[in-house]
């Protein structure tokens, strides 16, 4: 085994910099060169960072050795000069590993065994040399989708099964579908997992000026001379370009055309961007001697490359040594992800694509197993590696679904296969809704509705509520209004919550909103304001669903379920014995942080965090508070005071403290299982008494299980189903029906139990509490106090204001309603 480090050219003379170590990326690309293999050998194997091993000794004089390098540059008639250190560090082997997996398997997971996992380095050694070792040979073959250390590749050429072009964003946004692999301990062994993957990438070869005129709405003819009109947009959709590779033209390099990686945009346009060149004269003796000129950006490439630039006014795209690069002149690069979250028709089309029924996806991972071909490997043979290329089969047991109760219409029998619906029922708790009013916000196309179908409508609301329990305070009568979606929700709400309060005397406890559509806004406007600055329930309406005739009652339906919990009321309870013996709190946490695009912001917006808990007997009634910290931080800031008002919100209703805590973590990789945990856990401790239990949950994730038989319609394994990971309180569980494509299980882990839960009360309550999201008439994938804090963090980005100094401020629920289910 080797470290190596590779280290720039030393410093120009008279430089005062200092000698630069290459990033792992540059390391891992030069490796691959022909010098280096003469050093290294074929097949020299790479961690990614700074970490190699060869089969045998390299034949090198001691254990340390350098050699230097020069390697044609990016440039032409430019070389790159670097220096190779190598340290032997020893022999390796994997005993630690297999060592790690007889004995370890059998005791079950804990903190404790975490962090016994993380300090025995020799472990994680042996997962990363296998891991390197797979990476080396499909990194020559494929494209890979993560860089250095990818897990996902892609084939180098593609076709209509593996690629799909996005219509909805006009052919800018391919979906690609790939592989990913990697190696770790599962079932008691030590696996390699394949899996199918799915990836937005951007077309290969786009030129920036079309791609930006797509995004913008802007034909490239207007990019121009419609440019002072049009700046927001046009500058919106080229900073979805800043940090993209791409090629240029117009310059010649080693391999052809030359690739660069954009930093940022420029705020000067390249008529505008100035910089000094030199112009060089000789005298009448020969000496040569120069003067510094003032030139802009166009007037530089009509002169040294004969090009006149279209356009002129646009920002130009600079990379980080400081070139700029007119965005006419770019050219998306190979394999370029698109880091931009998708939105509405995007993420329709690009599910439809990656979703595919179990059966589906078992011959794609089949194929890729083809692809990847272990048997064929050089490197494995060398190292003695041998990987049989079957799926692993393992013993799985179904749990019973519970008795989902409602206040009337409860089926006994549970429900088949995690579904059951609202027919003939009415909600366990139902809630008082104490008069409500509509607001019907008309949009400037498609459906329009005359005030008699609002009106009707606005009762037909009421009606529907009362069918499934929800108490009608008969002196209040529903109002509606049209609002005027150019004007000030917050006057027009207020207006509308006085209006109601004076003709029924008493204040209402729910706003209905009708939107023309699905979409950011108003929608977060509405929300913001009800949630925090009047502090009442609301419940946003599609225009078209509202009026289907053939679907009005069922969606109905559906809406009731969540205004029922936003109301304080509870729909359905299930039974668990466990939860019914002792008082008991139910809490989910989860983190929900910036994506890549916002991460490059100046200043990146923050991450949400969001703790929910239930604070009834039956553990179906849950509140949630949240909170904001810097970007990127897993641990949550302030866990220690959001525990504490939840607990004290638990009192207040249940008149005692809890005995017992239930806490379910998302959100956390393998990496921060040990720190994270131990952090919240030990916070926990210091604001309660009760014995706390606290089982993390992983959703994202490639493990996936099909039946040995045929399965249900799509080919999936049964509601119900726990793989045990070598035991008991290590599993991944399916509580769901997929709707489409194959079923993801989730994977718990009980990490601290000062509760003794068996494996079967872990199991069950896992299981069970699955039954009782509060807003389906389905068990969910995930349990609900995590879906709650989810979605608690997802409108936390409501919550938020700017202050004039850049930073975030995130308001505060209003009090009157931290009992209810405000985020649903």
């Amino acid at each position: 085994m080797y470290d190596i480090r590779v280290t720039a050219a030393g410093k120009k003379e008279g430089s005062n910099e200092e000698v630069k170590q290459c990033p792992p990326a540059m390391v891992g690309r030069i490796l691959q060169t022909p010098q280096a293999k003469e050093i290294l050998g074929d097949g020299f194997i790479f961690d990614g960072v700074s970490i190699g091993w060869a089969t045998k000794k390299l034949p090198i004089e001691g254990d340390t050795a350098t050699f230097g390098l020069e390697l044609p540059g990016a440039r032409p008639g430019r070389a790159f000069g670097c220096t190779i250190g190598i340290q032997y560090d020893g022999p390796f082997n994997c005993d630690a590993l297999t060592n790690w997996v007889l004995r370890e398997q059998q005791k079950g997971i804990t903190i404790e065994a975490l962090a016994n996992y993380e300090q025995d380095q020799e472990v994680l050694l042996c997962l990363k040399f296998i891991n390197s070792l797979l990476r080396k040979d499909c990194t020559e073959r494929f494209i890979s989708g993560q860089g250095n250390k990818s897990t996902t590749f892609f084939d180098k050429s593609r076709d209509g099964n593996t690629s799909l072009t996005l219509n909805s964003t006009q052919g800018v946004i391919e979906a690609w579908r790939g592989f990913y692999q990697t190696a770790s301990s599962r079932f008691g062994q030590i696996t390699v997992n394949v899996d199918t993957a799915t990836a937005t990438f951007i077309r290969p070869g786009i030129n920036f000026i079309d791609a930006i005129s797509k995004f913008s709405g802007v034909q490239p003819e207007d990019l121009e001379r419609g440019f002072d009109y049009n700046r927001e947009k046009i500058l919106e959709a080229a900073k979805k370009f800043s940090g993209v590779g791409f090629k240029v033209k117009h310059i010649k390099g080693p391999k052809g055309e030359v690739s660069r990686r954009g930093f940022r945009l420029t705020r000067l346009s390249a008529e505008e961007d100035t910089f000094q060149i030199r112009i060089w004269s000789t005298d009448d003796e020969g000496n040569k001697t120069f003067t510094l000129e003032e030139i802009s950006i166009a007037k530089y490439y009509s002169r040294q490359y004969n090009i006149k630039l279209r356009y002129p006014k646009l920002p130009t795209v600079e990379t980080r040594k400081g070139d700029k690069y007119p965005l006419e002149l770019c050219f998306v690069d190979d394999a370029e992800r698109w880091k931009e979250l998708l939105q509405g028709a995007e993420t329709a089309e690009f599910i439809k694509f990656a979703a595919a029924p179990a059966f589906a996806r078992r011959s794609q991972i089949e194929e890729s197993l083809k692809k990847i071909g272990w048997h064929n490997m050089k490197s494995l043979g060398e190292f003695g590696v041998s990987i049989k290329p079957q799926f692993i089969e393992l013993e799985a047991k179904i749990l019973p679904s519970p008795v989902v109760v409602f206040g009337q219409g409860t089926e006994h029998s549970g429900p088949r296969n995690g579904r059951w619906n609202l027919r003939g029922k009415r909600f366990y708790k139902p809630a008082a809704l104490n008069g409500y009013g509509l607001l019907y916000i008309p949009g400037g196309h498609g459906m329009r509705v005359d005030e008699r179908g609002i009106d009707v409508f606005t009762k037909t609301c009421g009606q529907q509520f009362s069918s499934y329990g929800v108490s009608m305070n008969p002196r209040c009568s529903p109002q509606w209004a049209m609002a005027n979606p150019q004007g000030d929700f917050e006057r027009q709400i207020h207006e509308m919550i006085s209006k109601l309060q004076t003709s029924n005397g008493v204040r209402p406890n729910l706003l209905i909103f009708i939107l023309p559509s699905v979409a950011v806004e108003p929608y977060c406007t509405i929300k913001k304001i009800c949630d925090t600055t009047f502090g009442i329930a609301s419940q946003c309406m599609v225009l078209e669903k509202c009026f289907n005739p053939k679907g009005q009652l069922q969606y109905l339906g559906n809406i009731a379920l969540k205004v029922n919990v936003k109301l304080g009321g509870s729909n359905a309870v299930i039974e668990d014995p466990f939860l019914a013996k002792q008082p008991t709190m139910i809490m989910g946490c989860d983190a929900s942080h910036p994506n890549p695009s916002q991460r490059r912001m100046d200043p990146p917006p923050p991450t949400f965090t969001a703790i929910s808990a239930s604070y009834d007997r039956r553990c179906a009634k849950y509140s949630a508070v949240t909170s904001c910290q810097a970007a990127g931080q897993e641990i949550i800031q302030d866990f220690g005071a959001m525990t504490q008002e939840l607990l004290k919100r638990f009192q207040e209703q249940a008149k005692r403290d809890p005995a017992a805590i239930i806490y379910f973590r998302d959100g956390l990789s393998e990496s921060e299982l040990d720190k994270v945990v131990r952090t919240e856990l030990a916070e926990l401790k210091k604001v309660t008494k009760a014995k706390i239990s606290v089982i993390v949950c992983v959703k994202r994730h490639h493990t996936r299980f099909f039946p040995l038989d045929k399965g249900d319609k799509n080919g999936n394994i049964a509601v119900g189903t726990v793989v045990e990971n070598g035991h008991g309180k290590d599993i991944f569980m399916v509580s769901h029906a997929g709707l489409q494509g194959t079923v993801r299980p989730t994977h718990y882990m009980m990490l601290h139990d000062e509760n003794n839960l068996t494996a079967t009360d872990f199991q069950r309550i896992c299981n069970n509490v699955c039954y009782a999201y509060g807003r389906a008439t389905v068990s969910v994938s995930i349990v609900p106090p995590v879906y709650y804090a989810n979605l608690a963090c997802d409108r936390a980005r409501s919550h938020v204001v700017h202050t004039n100094q850049g930073q975030s401020e995130l308001l505060q629920v209003h009090d009157l309603l931290k009992y209810s289910m405000w985020w649903q």
